[in-house]
Order: structure tokens, then sequence, then C-alpha cells
């Protein structure tokens, strides 16, 4: 009766996919489980393999030592283990009364210690106490657990310090599997040889969401941004160009306040999208090269986007602020539901505010520079990375990769429950659902958002050069003059510290 129930669930989701999110109605009963829209159960595109090119029959199961990947990531036997987790976010601890998607998170996580044959031991905590547990734990000679989930910023503090294992290594594993290389978190990660992270959440990116009704205001068709997009020309040249034609003083009251329409919302005019928009350009602010951490920051590029990146939330006047000082995220969300704002430049986990506005709206990807092939945004850096601590036993190293394969595995069907929850209960039309895709399918991280924050010196050199330049009108070629040196030197000593077991 479930299988049934769960399969008209399906033809439902199918008929009201163009439909406006106002007219949804949920079902307490939901299984994600059964159906198109199920867990994956085992199989699929999934091979396997010892490292050598040859594959093992179907159904083996690796054991420690034996072979460097299994056939298939649901069918370990972890024989009743307790894995043991440390999570500074909710990967393995999910709300299930939150949302469909959490709820199929939390269904998830129960299938994983299921299928698996073993219990998570999960254990909550604040960033800065998991980096001293961890310390203090590898001192001891012991790993602080099994498994870590921390933000992505942090990655680099663990793999500096030699706490991460290089999860290429680890017989559990297969990196070269799609689903386990999502956001680009393998490589971001990478020091010489060795792959220390994977995306904890691949269903997150940077969009921009706009109101249909200013759109019309302006004189312009319906689908004029959705055209813009498809035919690769939704740039930065177009996306400046409508903010503009959007600005208008509405109070007749000497400049503009927040009484006025404006063309552009954003949370932090300081950060203004900068990551995305090295993303588009293809210019890391660090770089590998021969597996050694570089600087990238003389690359033309980067004075190319710093430029950009003021010119459009600066100086152009469209960007809505408060009185000349900047807003915080919130009272950019607000403006924009009020209908004050013709575009919001935000990410999709802030889209289920937006389901009470009166003026319906779509969503776009992050406009691209100019001359870019793709649209692409960078993964948050606040966003979760899980990691394998070094120093585990083969058995405690094995159970770990185990299950952070599995769970990659199955979280390609989380996606697929959550594009159905945006475009079913929040999303206004099709075309949005389409664009939602394209957003989370170019998520990538970058070297730097992994090892920036490890100290002052890394950060000052790469971050906050786009901050001073775009928030306070600072020189960016004097700023990276001024500390390419001291970048190179940090840069070179994390390169020394870190060991490429």
């Amino acid at each position: 009766m479930k299988k049934v129930f769960a399969l008209l669930l399906v033809l439902a989701l199918l008929l009201t996919f163009g439909g406006c999110r106002k007219s949804t109605t949920e079902s307490e009963e939901t299984s994600y489980y059964e159906g198109d829209e199920g867990i994956s159960s085992g199989g699929g595109d999934v091979s396997s393999g010892d490292g050598s090119g040859k594959n093992t029959s179907d159904g083996e199961v690796a054991q420690p030592g034996k072979n460097s990947v299994i056939s298939d990531p649901l069918k370990s036997d972890l024989k009743g283990a307790t894995v043991t987790v440390y999570d500074v976010g909710d990967i393995f601890t999910p709300d299930a009364s939150k949302s469909k998607t959490d709820a199929a998170r939390a269904e998830l996580i129960k299938k994983l210690q299921k299928e698996l044959n073993c219990k998570f031991d999960v254990k909550k905590t604040e960033l800065k106490k998991l980096m001293s547990l961890a310390a203090a734990s590898a001192a001891s000679g012991k790993a602080i657990s099994q498994i870590i989930v921390t933000d992505l910023s942090r990655t680099g503090y663990f793999i500096s310090s030699n706490l991460a294992a290089d999860m290429g290594k680890i017989s559990s594993m297969d990196l070269s599997k799609d689903y386990m290389n999502v956001a680009n978190m393998p490589e971001a990660t990478r020091f010489g040889s060795g792959r220390y992270a994977v995306a904890g959440d691949s269903t997150v990116g940077s969009c921009v969401v706009y109101n249909k009704r200013i759109l019309k205001e302006l004189g312009h068709p319906d689908n004029y941004i959705y055209d813009l997009v498809d035919s690769g020309k939704w740039t930065y040249t177009e996306f400046r160009k409508l903010a503009k034609e959007a600005t208008k003083d509405l109070d007749g009251k000497s400049g503009m306040s927040m009484a006025d329409q404006w063309g552009i919302a954003i949370m932090d005019r300081s950060t203004a999208g900068t990551a995305d928009l090295l993303v588009s350009a293809n210019t890391p602010m660090i770089k590998l090269v021969n597996g050694k951490l570089v600087s990238n920051m003389s690359d033309p590029n980067i004075f190319k986007v710093a430029g950009l990146m003021r010119d459009t939330y600066r100086l152009d006047g469209t960007t809505i602020n408060d009185n000349g000082a900047k807003i915080d995220g919130t009272k950019a969300h607000d403006a924009f539901k009020t209908g004050n704002v013709f575009m919001e430049y935000t990410t999709t986990e802030v889209i289920p505010l937006y389901s009470s506005m009166k003026d319906e709206f779509g969503l776009v990807p992050t406009p691209k520079i100019d001359g870019a092939k793709n649209y692409s945004c960078a993964l948050d850096w606040n966003y979760k990375g899980i990691m394998i601590p070094a120093g585990l036993s083969a058995k405690d190293q094995y159970n770990a990769g185990a299950v952070v394969q599995a769970y990659m595995y199955l979280m390609q069907d989380i996606y697929k429950v959550k594009k159905n929850e945006y475009v079913n209960r929040y999303l206004c039309d099709a075309k949005s659902g389409e664009n939602f895709d394209t957003v989370i399918r170019n998520v990538s991280a970058q070297p730097a958002q992994c090892y920036a924050e490890i100290n002052e010196t890394v950060l000052s050199g790469t971050y906050r050069v786009f901050w001073n330049y775009i928030a306070e009108g600072t020189s960016v070629s004097a700023a990276v003059e001024s500390t390419s040196s001291s970048l190179k030197k940090a840069l070179d000593d994390l390169n020394t510290k870190i060991k490429d077991k």
C-alpha cells in the first residue's frame, strides 16, 4: 500500500511541476525511499575495482586491505560497529520537522545505519571546540572520532595540522565516482596527491531572484531574463543594466533611501559575490602548482573582478543601502519581499523565506563575467565538509570511509527531493526549477575558501583585498603588492607543514 501511495505522489508532483508554490498541499506519510523519488537501494552506475583496472564481481564487499574500492556503497557490512561523528552542523542530525528535504535526510541517516549494519554516535559541537578537541586528541595519539563535519573554511586547518586522512588512500572509498566530487570539494582540499574532504551538503548555491511585477513595469517580456540565461547572455553587463533601469526615487526626497525602489539587494556588499565571480572567471586566489599552494593574486583577472564588483555594488548606486551604510541579510531579504527591490543576490537556502511574498518571483543563476562559458558559483565557506581524521586504526578508517561513501551516494536522491519541494512549495514556475538545477550542478569549492582562514596573513592577502576595495575603495594593486611577500611566506610555511602521506 505504501508503494502505491508513493507512486501516486510522484505522479502528483509531476503534474504540479509547473504550478506556483501557493497551491501545494503536503502529506505527512510520505516515504522518500520508495518509487522514483526514493533513495537508491544499491546498484546503479556504481562500479568496482582494485586500483589496477580489474573489476571485482558484483556484490563483493571490500574488506580492510583487500580492495581499493567497494562494488556497492550500500553493501558493506560493518558488523554492528559504532561509528563516532563530531558534527558542527546538522549533517548527521537533521531535524525532520523542518522540511520535506530534512525529513528525507533524517531517513537517509537511518537507512545508512540499517544498510551498513552500524550505529552512529553523533556529538554536536561548536567549531572552535572541535578544532581544540581534535588537536588535543592528536597530541595524545588518538583521533577525536571516525568522522568530522566542519566548515569548508576550516578544512584547511585540519589539513595543515595533519589531522585529516587522505581519502584517496582509504580502501572503502572511491573518489573517481562523480557523486564523490560534488562541488569540487576533493580537488579544493587537495594537497600534493592527497584529497581530504567531500561536500556535506550538495544542495546549496548562490542565485539571483527577481520580482516579476517590476520586470513587467520596466517594459520587458515575462521571459526576458530566462531567455538571457538560456542564450548564455546573462552576464554582469545585463545584470547591471537591469539594475540601473529598476532603480528609482519613489518618495521624491533628496537621495535614495530604503523607501525607494532599488535594483539590487545583496546580503553583504563588502563580499558582493566575489568568490562566485572568481569561479566564473576561472581565476582562483590560491592554486596548486606541482601539488603545492601558490598565490594567484597577481593574475590580471583578479583586478578585473575587483573592479567589476566595486562598480556594481558601490559606484553604480543601484544596490540598496540604509543611508549610505550596507544593510545586513535580514534587511536585504525583507526589502525584496516587500517589493522595493528588483533583484536579490542570495542563496538557494533563503528561497523558502519568499513564499509569503505578494509578488511572484523568478530564479536564475548568478550572472557570469562577460566572455565566460558557463554559469557557476562558489560554495559558501560556511557550508560543511566531511573529513576522516588521521590516526585511526585500519578497521575504524575502513568503517568511516564506507559510511562517507554511502552517504554521498544517497545524497544524489536528496537533491531530487529538495528540487521537487522547492518547485512545488516555493518556486512560481517550471523555469525556475530548471535554473535551480543549473545553480546546484555548477557549484564549486575553491582552495582559498579552505585555506584563507588558517591565519590572518592568508586572509589579508586574499579575501580582505576584495572586502576592503569594494567597501572602502582602497587600491587592489597596492593591497596585492603590500601583502604578496607575507602571503607567499605563509603559503610556503603551510607547504612545509603539511605532510603529503
